[in-house]
């Protein structure tokens, strides 16, 4: 027992020296090829005007690099949790960098095949499952002191998301091996990189209201989507992105604190918006119609951006729809006002009163010239209102499709009311003395129908 004990102790010192010194190197290695993806200056609200203001020397931050706020090909990590881990020297030779998601997956897959190896070994040959943490007491203190330091001055809210989940992913790979003395470490990284990820993430909201309140910021040049709702859109599509459902654990359970994901994406959305809604009542303190443009193009691009990148997060979405929506009715009642106001305004006011039994009694609170009068005008000008229309939509709205569905709402409420128009018509006479200049619906839809096929 007791060459038994000097054998175990020789072992254990001698081994636990050489994992230390070896995964130390390895480490160290893999350190110097890390892509370099965001910094302290890569926030949602950070100003792409000059770094210094003309009236102070206090400098003004300034995003470096869009690619911060995307997910793109970086998700595919996860589904090569187990692929081989990286060999230092020849990512050296080939010139590679690696986000720090993918450095801490290798260095924690060859713990993982190491540990497992070594569990087993120590069990079988010394019969002592506890002997483990001696063996790699070192090793292990090493990783989490060392990544931590790393995660503690990333700037990277996807990178450090997707360590999240990847380590998650190895604990359960580690779970199914019925292997768990690596689980102390996995908890405690996995509460550095959320304690990081909250942190950066209030950064960024705090970027946004900052920029909300500044004096000095210009006004807008027009009325096409901000760089802010660029940034937003990617930004937050890719953490929603990555609490969707491929991210769940096999219970259907989030894995990455999806709930208060969302929830500081709901307050990121809403500082948005406030920073939108200021911009453009700072740019048109007197021009609705501008203010309500600008802000269909911003809600339209993010929107763009989820559809395109596969955003199925219905609660999020709900209020943008809501918001467009209302937007776009604004903007169509605008259009319609400016060239059939007087044929609106009359539809909307006399409606209510033509409700008789009898024309008689119908034309009573109907005037036959004003009546007239608005026939002539509409037959006059129905053709030249739709095209100018037509030529504004596709003016103030860079999305083509966004345009598209604006303008088919605008001439879909124009028929709308002259509809209701002939309605009101047909509620007073039999055969008005005016109806050769009357317009016939099936005219207009006609007339429509050539700028659909336009589209």
């Amino acid at each position: 027992r007791r060459v038994h004990g000097e054998v175990q102790n020789n072992y254990v010192d001698t081994v636990s020296k050489v994992y230390f010194a070896l995964f130390r190197s390895y480490f160290a290695s893999l350190l110097k090829l890390v892509e370099d993806i965001a910094t302290k200056d890569d926030l949602v609200g950070a100003s792409e005007d000059s770094s210094k203001s003309l009236f102070t020397t206090k400098h003004v931050t300034r995003a470096r690099n869009h690619s911060a706020f995307l997910l793109g090909e970086r998700a595919h990590i996860l589904e090569n949790i187990t692929a081989p881990f990286i060999v230092p020297h020849v990512a050296v030779q080939a010139k590679q960098k690696f986000p720090l998601e993918v450095i801490i997956r290798s260095v924690i897959h060859l713990l993982m095949d190491t540990t497992a190896s070594e569990y087993r070994f120590l069990v079988e040959f010394f019969g002592d499952r506890d002997i483990y943490s001696a063996v790699f007491y070192r090793t292990i203190s090493h990783f989490v002191e060392s990544m931590s330091a790393c995660i503690s001055t990333s700037f990277d809210c996807i990178g450090m998301m997707l360590i999240a989940e990847v380590t998650r992913r190895q604990q359960v790979i580690m779970s199914e091996r019925r292997i768990s003395c690596l689980d102390p470490f996995f908890d405690k990284l996995s509460a550095s990189v959320w304690n990081r990820f909250r942190k950066v993430l209030d950064l960024n909201l705090n970027s946004v209201r900052s920029f909300a309140e500044g004096s000095s910021i210009p006004k807008l040049r027009d009325s096409n989507p901000h760089y802010i709702t660029r940034r937003f859109a990617d930004f937050s599509s890719s953490l929603l992105l990555l609490c969707q459902g491929e991210t769940r654990s096999q219970n259907g359970e989030s894995s990455l604190e999806a709930d208060s994901v969302a929830t500081a994406m709901v307050a990121l959305r809403s500082e948005v918006e406030n920073l939108l809604g200021q911009l453009s009542h700072r740019t048109w303190p007197s021009d609705k119609r501008m203010v309500t443009i600008f802000m269909i193009n911003n809600i339209d691009l993010v929107q763009s951006v989820y559809a395109e990148q596969g955003v199925k997060n219905d609660e999020f979405t709900a209020p943008l729809d809501s918001a467009k929506t209302s937007h776009v009715a604004a903007f169509v009642e605008d259009q319609l006002h400016s060239g059939f106001a007087a044929l609106i305004s009359f539809v909307k006011n006399i409606e209510p009163l033509v409700t008789g039994s009898t024309y008689e009694e119908n034309r009573q609170n109907v005037k036959e010239d004003k009546l007239a009068t608005l026939v002539k005008d509409f037959e006059r000008t129905w053709a030249s209102g739709i095209d100018q229309i037509n030529t504004n939509v596709m003016k103030y709205f860079p999305n083509f499709k966004n345009g598209v569905d604006i303008l088919r709402q605008v001439l879909a409420q124009l028929v709308l009311y002259y509809t209701r128009f002939l309605e009101i018509i047909k509620r007073c006479y039999k055969t008005p003395p005016f109806a050769k200049h009357m317009v016939e619906v099936d005219t207009i839809m006609a007339e429509i129908k050539k700028y659909s096929r336009s589209f």
